[in-house]
């Protein structure tokens, strides 16, 4: 008896970690034969509603894919992505893998390529400092493949507008000053989507106005400046390089934000 005991409660500690908020379609029962038994399930911190455990038809065939983000017990800084896909009636694990991290900011499924069929972007919470990686796999022949360079980030924000998700992406410049861009898939690569740009400018203006009126300090108007650019707001750019080379600091930077604009005012004239 006391032996049987002792079994069941090596079995219990052996299991995956499971709650019912982790897996509201109720998957789990599907995928855990397939996880390591150190497994853990870990529920991202983006977007809101997603859970451990996530399923979509990437290839169209009528049976969701399942995507299972986990860590192993006692490999705090590793995280895990599986993607099972069921044939003939049987599950099988078609793509792993692993990444350096504390958590999952982001796991989802989102059209970025606005060929009609979402892709998996999931990102890595590296640290406060560091910030996230993100990379974006699409399906293909029958398992993901990554698209595009990982990127690195501090804050992130999708914005759905006409075919295809672009990403805005604040990634640390200096203190809490970010340099912003927004990104759309152009058929090989993510570039920056200047038009895209144009309409999500204003949020990063208010934001910097705000610090500016805390502190008035050069990497504020160097990020403003780097946005403004980016925008096509060229009078408004050059209004703060000049601002920016006031205070006698980083010189270097501004001259090339200065040569930036500057090749944009000759592309203009051609």
């Amino acid at each position: 008896m006391k032996q049987a005991i002792s079994m069941f409660f090596i079995l219990l500690f052996l299991a995956p970690v499971h709650t019912a908020a982790e897996d509201p379609a109720g998957l789990y029962e599907t995928v855990k034969e397939y996880l390591p038994p150190e497994a853990e399930l870990i529920k991202p911190n983006e977007p809101k509603k997603a859970s451990s455990i996530q399923s979509y038809d990437f290839d169209k065939d009528g049976i969701d894919e399942i995507v299972v983000t986990f860590r192993i017990k006692d490999t705090l800084k590793t995280l895990n992505i599986m993607l099972l896909k069921q044939e003939n009636n049987s599950w099988r694990a078609v793509w792993e893998k692993a990444g350096e991290g504390f958590d999952f900011e982001y796991s989802g499924f989102e059209d970025i390529t606005g060929d009609g069929t979402k892709e998996y972007v999931a990102s890595w919470g590296i640290g406060a400092s560091a910030g996230s990686r993100l990379e974006i796999f699409q399906w293909q022949n029958g398992s993901f493949n990554q698209i595009g360079r990982s990127l690195f980030y501090h804050e992130m924000e999708l914005i759905q507008e006409g075919q295809g998700t672009s990403l805005a992406i604040w990634e640390r410049y200096c203190c809490d000053a970010f340099i912003v861009d927004v990104l759309k898939w152009n058929g090989k690569e993510l570039v920056t989507d200047e038009t895209t740009y144009s309409k999500y400018y204003q949020k990063v203006e208010d934001f910097y106005e705000t610090k500016l009126k805390e502190m008035d300090a050069w990497y504020y108007w160097f990020v403003l400046a780097d946005a403004q650019l980016k925008a096509g707001l060229l009078e408004k750019a050059e209004a703060s390089i000049k601002k920016g080379y006031s205070f006698g600091l980083a010189e270097e930077e501004f001259n090339s934000l200065r040569k930036q604009l500057e090749e944009q005012k000759a592309a203009l004239l051609k």
